[in-house]
């Protein structure tokens, strides 16, 4: 089981993040009601206990969660939010 890294952006952090991630071939999802997000390399070979996955078409807001499991994307997501 990979170890799981969560961020809480603010609205932002999101609208700088979210083009950066998917120029590097991640995906993004959204779970729960969309007040969390995943990001992912798309590799998955089974889907996550929640099985309904989305693009990220919504109004992003303060605070929400995002959860990485990949430590290659941890590091593009910090080198993003440190410029």
């Amino acid at each position: 089981m990979k170890r799981i890294t969560e961020y809480v952006l603010s609205q932002e952090e999101w609208v700088s993040l979210l083009p950066s991630v998917k120029e590097e071939g991640y995906q993004v999802h959204g779970y729960n009601g969309y007040e969390e997000l995943t990001i992912d390399d798309g590799s998955r070979t089974s889907l996550d206990e929640n099985r309904r996955m989305f693009s990220v078409c919504i109004p992003l807001k303060d605070g929400m969660k995002l959860r990485v499991k990949d430590s290659k994307l941890v590091q593009v997501i910090d080198s993003i939010l440190d410029n």
